[in-house]
């Protein structure tokens, strides 16, 4: 403003027979300085605009927000809060929806990871909150997500106190959903956040948060399924067994069992869809379990066992028989371990349950075991 007077002051004052030297070199000072002090400014605003930097200020002050909210005393102030909130996460599920259009894979990784990072956050203080921020309030039942459902069903969360997290896990289903098959990276994060969910819900004893990441992990396997991407459900699986020995090495072996029964079932779904690979993963991946429930000593060891042996079905299908030879080879793996581990009795069980496979078929797994030479391959 200073340099815009000046050179107005300069311009009336400038004639053929007068030059104001020393206004000249005033004038020229100050825009040097005016423009010295701009780069500053623009490089603070393009800052604060920056992608990565609004991702975290939007799940910085959701938390700020849901950790005032839940310890108000009045229920206005926690539907205020409660609707603040859900804002908040609708607003970086956008992010990553409009990311996942754009193929910035970036910036959708960003404010997926914020959608964890807020809830990891959030767990922290929930066990303090009052009551009233658990119910269901004004905000919640105008949002989209939650206004189609029942009575009953809102009841249910607010008695599982599980309103939040519900919405974080609906919008990374619709994200995984909007990613499948176009983005897979986004699909295998989900599956990992979603995983540190459930570990951190074992952590702080939460029994419901647990069934609900199971429970959005089987929606995410299904529909991988549906849409038939192996690749994708052979990394969902991953962080599926992952979560599910976090479980075992918790304590919480009855709801490890429980997931376990979720994929020995996903494990037939992929059977019938003639998902050969799909299915053979998933029984190496509760041969596994099977073993680390044994190494653990947890009660439901015979329990996980007994859904292992029942993870085959038999078939005289050509795509089906390789399935199951897959299946046979990781029963066969987990026997291995059984008898150096000297459990015999154990490892009796997987020979009685092989009893009536044909002859061929066990030496051509034989020898295909023989043949391995790396455990990466």
């Amino acid at each position: 403003v200073i340099a815009c007077v000046m050179g107005v002051w300069v311009s009336l004052s400038v004639r053929s027979d007068y030059v104001p030297r020393v206004t000249l070199i005033a004038m020229a000072g100050a825009t040097t300085i005016g423009l010295a002090l701009m780069a500053p400014y623009f490089a603070y605003v393009f800052r604060f605009l920056e992608p990565g930097n609004i991702i975290t200020r939007i799940q910085r002050d959701a938390v700020r927000v849901a950790r005032v909210g839940s310890q108000a005393r009045s229920n206005e102030a926690a539907s205020n809060a409660q609707g603040t909130t859900l804002a908040a996460m609708e607003e970086l599920t956008d992010l990553t929806s409009n990311s996942i259009s754009g193929k910035d894979k970036i910036i959708a990784s960003q404010a997926v990871d914020a959608l964890r990072d807020f809830t990891l956050e959030y767990l922290r203080f929930k066990q303090r909150a009052t009551e009233g921020w658990f119910d269901i309030g004004e905000a919640i039942r105008k949002n989209p997500d939650f206004v189609a459902m029942d009575p009953e069903s809102l009841a249910d969360l607010a008695a599982r106190r599980t309103w939040v997290e519900w919405k974080v896990m609906r919008q990374y289903l619709g994200i995984y959903n909007e990613a499948l098959t176009s983005m897979r990276d986004i699909n295998y994060l989900i599956a990992i956040d979603t995983r540190y969910l459930g570990e951190a819900a074992a952590k702080h004893g939460d029994s419901d948060l647990v069934q609900l990441v199971l429970r959005y992990m089987n929606s995410y396997l299904r529909a991988t399924l549906n849409a038939r991407d192996v690749r994708t459900a052979y990394n969902v699986l991953n962080q599926y067994r992952l979560l599910v020995e976090a479980l075992l090495r918790a304590g919480r072996g009855a709801e490890a069992l429980m997931a376990t029964g979720h994929m020995k079932y996903y494990g037939h779904v992929s059977f019938d869809m003639k998902l050969s690979f799909v299915t053979e993963t998933v029984a190496y991946d509760v041969g596994a379990l099977c073993q680390l429930a044994h190494e653990l000593g947890v009660v439901e060891e015979d329990a996980l066992l007994r859904a292992f042996l029942d993870i085959d079905r038999p078939s005289h299908e050509r795509s089906e028989e390789l399935a199951l030879k897959g299946v046979r080879k990781a029963q066969v793996k987990l026997a291995a371990y059984f008898l150096e581990a000297g459990r015999d009795d154990r490892a009796r069980l997987i020979y009685d349950d092989m009893a009536g496979e044909p002859g061929s078929r066990l030496r051509a797994i034989r020898d295909e075991l023989e043949r391995v030479e790396t455990k990466d391959f």
